[in-house]
């Protein structure tokens, strides 16, 4: 499984980036558009990065879902985004 970080909402990709770097990051509020899922576990496996979230689908409930990532796709569609400043 390798899903693709390109559809990622801009908020989501810069928790995970937080959590696999520890850097914080910025994201532009005006781009955040629909539901941003929440970040349930981030586990750093080398190359690939599991990333367990929750997706609100209403007031009452929570989908739990999980992706599998490439950690240097991952990287670098965060550094790509205008949505997103890293403090490096």
């Amino acid at each position: 499984m390798n899903d693709d970080v390109s559809g990622w909402p801009s908020a989501l990709l810069g928790e995970v980036y937080t959590e696999l770097t520890g850097k914080t990051v910025t994201v532009e509020q005006e781009e955040t558009t629909g539901i941003v899922p929440n970040i349930v576990g981030v586990d750093d496996r080398g190359r690939y990065v599991h990333v367990k979230f929750r997706v609100p689908r209403s007031t009452s409930r929570a989908e739990p879902n999980s992706a599998m990532v490439q950690r240097d796709e991952l990287l670098a569609e965060t550094h790509e985004r205008d949505a997103i400043t890293t403090e490096e």
